[in-house]
């Protein structure tokens, strides 16, 4: 979730989100949720001891997805445009040193060609409360998308 930071920047001046693979769902999950679990685990480790636990959000959305609820929360129009894998490395080497890059578009592909979409138990189970959602992390955040917000993404 919180990687849909960096099209902050993006959002404010253009209203366009530009991402490769940009209809495959991944259940991401809220930093909130990743936070109380890890405190939970090791304030109680007599119940947690060589346990692996997999975490997942509560729905399997796509950047195109998030791009929605994002405009309907900002109240006006986002388009997500779809990234070939040469343009995203084009656009990545703008940012990222080339190892970088190369693992960030290995992961992108990975998860084209695997989308984590199952959507497990485990974090509701252990936390005795639903997964917090997107649109929760996004309106939380949504100060940051808005015309005039900081501009250290």
């Amino acid at each position: 979730m919180s990687n849909t930071l960096a099209w902050a920047h993006i959002i404010r001046t253009s209203h366009v989100v530009r991402a490769p693979y940009s209809t495959s769902p991944n259940a991401c999950v809220h930093p909130a949720d990743i936070a109380e679990t890890a405190a939970l685990t090791l304030t109680t480790p007599h119940n947690h001891t060589h346990q692996a636990y997999t975490l997942t959000g509560p729905q399997a959305l796509s950047p195109t997805d998030q791009t929605t609820q994002l405009a309907q929360l900002l109240g006006h129009p986002i388009h997500c445009e779809e990234l070939t894998p040469q343009q995203a490395h084009t656009a990545l080497r703008t940012r990222y040193p080339p190892d970088i890059t190369t693992a960030l578009l290995e992961s992108a592909t990975h998860q084209h060609t695997s989308p984590k979409t199952h959507i497990n138990p485990t974090l509701p189970r252990l936390l005795h409360h639903p997964a917090r959602t997107f649109r929760n992390w996004a309106t939380n955040h949504l100060h940051r998308f808005r015309p005039g917000a900081a501009t250290n993404e």
